[in-house]
């Protein structure tokens, strides 16, 4: 359904998506965030990061 690219990419394949599949891409996204982040994020780091994203 979804493929891992590197720690930061995930990319979806053209099939349909069910709520499981949804549900297991949400909690990979989870994990791979409390791996990177064990102390979260604060409203200006995540605010930075929507910025460098655009």
């Amino acid at each position: 359904m979804f493929e891992r690219k590197d720690s930061t990419e995930t990319t979806f394949s053209k099939q349909n998506i069910t709520k499981e599949s949804a549900l297991q891409a949400f909690k990979l996204l989870r994990e791979q965030s409390q791996k990177n982040f064990p102390n979260g994020l604060s409203l200006d780091e995540i605010n930075k990061e929507i910025e460098k994203s655009k």
